[in-house]
């Protein structure tokens, strides 16, 4: 039988101390929200050329953007595989929306599918050189934990639910619109900069998983309309078993069936990428 792979526990020294290979490995996660009818999240995963996860959220007052949000999912991703090509140590966070935005915007022109379906969060991470690295356009979750045992969750939230969309830069009348709202983006409970992405790097080393979730993993409530914590929510989620395989799937479904059992419901769409550094015992030589 072949033992689990493990992630390294509190405590833990230097990589060759550990006498292990590290090894990041990716899975997702999506549900439709208990008030919704269409799913209009999308969230994709991969580990060519590096580790990544890409998570596009849908805004439910815009039309089609269940097909917008693949639309721009995919287009992420071929963008960042490029930028990763190109600079992986200089990657303009800012031009990288630009470009993301601008592939999507063509290949929404090319059928006939009208930008405002692009309007979508999006949520990118990836490792790389021991680090990983979050990008946010939008709003949007993302959860953490640490050797110590630790667990952290960061929310970027907009006041009224209108998050700046990427898509805004495709249609100047609209982007005009935004700026000239009051508006207010909060990341860690201070106030940002609407306008631009936020980002996050965590070392892998010491932060063996990163998730990204959209907004709905901020959606639970009970039956009294009372929201649940976010901080709960985020113990919860991070709470495997196993890490191989689908370890992501296994675990959200489980959080959303053990919150189900207490009255508790999601009630926007919910999805989630997960890049989780696990520890993997050496392989033995074959004896000559």
């Amino acid at each position: 039988m072949q033992s689990n792979p493990k992630i390294p526990a509190a405590g833990d020294g230097s990589l060759t101390e550990r006498r292990c290979f590290m090894k990041t490995q990716v899975d997702t996660y999506i549900r439709t929200g208990y008030a919704h009818y269409i799913c209009e999240d999308f969230v994709l995963s991969g580990n060519d050329p590096v580790p990544h996860i890409i998570l596009s959220d849908g805004c439910s007052s815009s039309c089609m953007t269940d097909t917008g949000a693949r639309i721009l999912a995919l287009a992420a991703r071929s963008t960042l595989m490029s930028a990763l090509k190109e600079a992986p140590e200089n990657i303009d966070i800012q031009d990288l929306g630009k470009r993301i935005i601008e592939s999507a915007g063509r290949t929404a022109l090319s059928i006939d599918l009208p930008t405002t379906a692009l309007d979508a969060t999006l949520m990118i991470g990836y490792a790389l050189d021991g680090r990983a690295y979050i990008h946010i356009f939008g709003d949007g979750v993302v959860i953490w934990s640490n050797h110590a045992g630790a667990v952290g969750a960061d929310e970027i939230s907009y006041s009224n639910n209108a998050p700046y969309y990427l898509s805004y830069q495709l249609d100047s009348a609209r982007d005009a619109a935004y700026r000239g709202s009051p508006v207010e983006k909060r990341f860690g409970g201070e106030i940002v900069r609407w306008d631009f992405p936020v980002s996050m790097t965590f070392s892998i080393d010491t932060h063996p998983l990163v998730m990204i979730c959209s907004d709905g993993a901020a959606s639970f409530k009970d039956t009294s309309g009372t929201e649940v914590p976010l901080s709960n929510i985020a113990a919860e989620f991070v709470r495997f078993k196993t890490t191989g395989g689908e370890f992501l799937k296994r675990r959200l479904k489980r959080s959303v069936k053990n919150f189900e059992a207490k009255g508790v419901r999601c009630y926007d769409d919910l999805s989630a990428g997960a890049l989780l550094t696990i520890c993997e015992p050496p392989q033995r030589k074959a004896e000559p």
